[in-house]
């Protein structure tokens, strides 16, 4: 009796390792879905040398569940990172570009604190500003195109806002022509195969 409980522990181990790629993502994503976000985003890190391995599709929905699950712990780096690798895969999936566009917005907002304290110090102060100017320019691609398959009040506000902390008149007037080319390809929903 001792040897066949020692044997199904064995082959049920071996079963756990076993698994083909496909079966791991499944995994994933089921921790994913059931609110386990720690225990998923440590299956999907094991999951990295290998997710090559899948679809396009399934790549994309992969990268962009864990930049959801790290910005949903406020690990925004690494968030990015994985929206960013989500658009390799799928360059029109609207929500992700929303993210990636809010999270630059974010990431300058947190330079307004340095630039009012280093006021006194003018090279620190310009390197700050141009600094801000430089991860707000980052963010408009992402909002644009976020705006062009998913149009909204907020987006086109922080969009406007941000051509006018940018100076940039040209670019906010020539905007209703950008949206109309950038909705020709949108991604709403990333399906797997």
């Amino acid at each position: 009796m001792k040897f066949f409980i020692v044997l199904s522990f064995v082959f049920l181990h071996q079963m756990a390792f076993s698994q083909d790629i496909s079966e791991q993502y499944f995994v994933f994503s089921l921790n994913n879905l059931g609110g386990e976000q720690i225990k998923a985003i440590t299956l999907g890190e094991k999951l990295l040398p290998e997710i090559s391995k899948l679809s396009k599709a399934k790549q994309a929905k992969f990268y962009f569940k864990m930049g959801f699950m790290h910005e949903n712990i406020k690990d925004t780096e690494k968030a990015l990172a994985y929206y960013l690798k989500s658009l390799e895969s799928e360059p029109n999936y609207e929500v992700i570009h929303l993210a990636v566009g809010y999270i630059y917005i974010n990431q300058a907002n947190l330079l307004v604190s340095k630039i009012n304290a280093s006021k006194s110090n003018k090279a620190l102060n310009n390197k700050y500003i141009e600094l801000y100017k430089a991860i707000l320019r980052k963010s408009i691609p992402y909002l644009e195109k976020a705006m062009a398959c998913d149009p909204n009040d907020q987006v086109l506000t922080a969009i406007t806002k941000t051509y006018e902390l940018l100076k940039d008149k040209t670019a906010l007037a020539s905007l209703n022509l950008r949206l109309n080319e950038l909705k020709k390809q949108c991604v709403d929903i990333l399906i797997d195969d």
